[in-house]
C-alpha cells in the first residue's frame, strides 16, 4: 500500500450509541463515488425458481448431462452466428449484455428435450480470469455442500487452446486461447431491483435485501478468505423464488432466521478479488455496496425518481456512516459489521420470534461465525 493510501486510513473511534447519530445524519453529506462496472456482463434474464432447492436440482442435472465431456472444448460455429460445445449438447444462441474486452456472455441452452437455459461465459485465458474461475469453483463446492445459498453456481468449465481465426468469433477472443464456463441464470441484479416501483417503497423488503447482501459478503470473506473489491450493484444477483418460510443461520452457536420474501441474493463476479489486504480491507466491500441503498441526493446510486422512504433512508445513512468509521487497523471487521447490521435492522430473528407454524428451507443452518 502506498503512502497516499495509508494517509487515508485515519484511526477513528466507532460510534457506539446509534441514537447520537440522528442529529449528525441530517447535516452530514456522504461523499459520492461513481458506480463502475469493472469487467464483464451479468448473466441474468427474467426467470423464476419455485424453490431454493431447484438450484441444487439444476446443478445436479448439468453434472450428469456433461459428465463424460472432455475438458478441452472449442466453440463450434453453427448457422446464424450461433455456436455449440460438447458435441452440440450445448447451443450458444445469443450474445447478451454489454461488450467487454475480457470476453463475451451468451444465452445458451441444452440441446435435449428439457432445453434448459444457462449463461455461458467465454473468457480469454489470463491470470485474472483463471483466478476468477478458481473462486467460482470453490463457491460452487461450498454451495453443493449446502453451506450457503448466497454463492453463484458454475455448472461446468472447459478450455480451448486451439486458436481459431474466424470473423464469426467475438473479436476479443478471436485467435486466442480461452475458457468456457457455464453459469446459472438469475432473475436480475441489485440495480434493477432498486428501480422497480413495487420495491423501493417497501422498507421491509429493502432491509431483507440489505441483510442478504451483507451476509453474502461476510460468507465470501469467511469461506473464500478474499476481499471482493468490486461490490457495486451489478455484482449482486437475485433469484425470484416462492416466498414464505425462513432461511436459517448460525452465529456463534445461536440460531437466527431471516424471512424468505421471494428474493434470494447471490454475490457475483470475482475478477478483482484478492487476499492481499484480507482482514484489513474487508470493511470496504460493505462500505461500497451501501451506495446501492442510498439515493443520489444522499451520495448514493439510486436515481432520485426512485426515492426510498425516509425511514429506510435514515437507516442506510446510519449504516454507511458507522461502517466508514472502520479502517485498515480495525480488528474483527466482519463480526463488528454483522453486529451493526443486526442491531439496526432487527431482521435476523430468534426462534421465539417466529410464528408457531413456521417452515425452514435449509435444514442445515448456514454458519456465519
Amino acid at each position: 500500500m502506498n503512502k497516499n493510501n495509508m494517509s487515508l486510513l485515519i484511526k477513528k473511534k466507532p460510534i457506539k450509541h446509534i441514537k447520537s447519530l440522528y442529529k449528525k445524519v441530517k447535516r452530514l453529506k456522504i461523499k459520492n463515488i461513481p458506480r463502475i462496472i469493472q469487467r464483464t456482463t451479468i448473466p441474468f434474464i427474467k426467470k423464476s425458481s419455485a424453490h431454493i432447492k431447484s438450484r441444487y436440482d439444476l446443478y445436479k442435472y448439468f453434472n450428469k448431462y456433461l459428465k463424460k465431456e472432455p475438458k478441452k472444448q472449442c466453440l463450434k460455429i453453427l448457422d446464424n452466428n450461433k455456436f455449440s460445445i460438447c458435441n452440440n449438447k450445448i447451443i450458444l444462441e445469443k450474445r447478451i449484455g454489454s461488450k467487454s474486452k475480457y470476453g463475451a456472455v451468451y444465452l445458451s441452452k441444452t440441446n435435449d428435450i428439457k432445453s434448459v437455459k444457462t449463461a455461458i461465459k467465454v473468457m480469454v485465458i489470463s491470470k485474472d480470469n483463471e483466478n476468477e474461475l478458481n473462486i467460482l469453483k470453490k463457491c460452487t463446492k461450498i454451495f453443493s455442500n449446502k453451506e450457503t445459498s448466497h454463492f453463484p453456481i458454475i455448472y461446468n468449465s472447459f478450455y480451448c487452446n486451439i486458436p481459431n481465426n474466424n470473423i464469426l468469433i467475438p473479436q476479443n477472443i478471436n485467435n486466442k486461447n480461452y475458457f468456457i464456463y457455464l453459469n446459472e441464470l438469475a432473475s436480475g441484479d441489485l440495480r434493477k431491483f432498486t428501480m422497480e416501483n413495487k420495491n423501493y417503497k417497501n422498507d421491509k423488503l429493502f432491509i431483507n435485501t440489505m441483510i442478504q447482501v451483507f451476509l453474502a459478503i461476510l460468507t465470501f470473506h469467511k469461506k473464500i478468505k478474499y476481499c471482493h473489491n468490486d461490490c457495486h450493484d451489478g455484482n449482486f444477483l437475485y433469484h425470484k423464488i416462492k416466498p414464505g418460510g425462513y432461511i436459517k443461520y448460525k452465529i456463534k452457536n445461536e440460531y437466527y432466521y431471516l424471512e424468505n420474501m421471494g428474493y434470494l441474493w447471490v454475490i457475483w463476479d470475482f475478477g478483482l478479488a484478492d487476499n492481499k489486504y484480507f482482514n484489513h480491507f474487508n470493511y470496504n466491500d460493505y462500505s461500497k455496496i451501501m451506495y446501492a441503498f442510498l439515493n443520489r441526493s444522499d451520495g448514493g446510486w439510486i436515481e432520485n425518481n426512485y426515492k426510498t422512504t425516509n425511514n429506510f433512508k435514515q437507516l442506510a445513512r446510519i449504516m454507511k456512516i458507522n461502517i466508514d468509521y472502520f479502517n485498515f487497523n480495525t480488528i474483527n471487521q466482519d463480526e463488528k459489521i454483522l453486529k451493526l447490521l443486526m442491531t439496526n435492522t432487527k431482521g435476523l430473528l430468534k426462534l421465539k420470534d417466529l410464528p408457531s407454524d413456521f417452515t425452514v428451507y435449509n435444514k442445515k443452518a448456514y454458519i456465519l461465525l
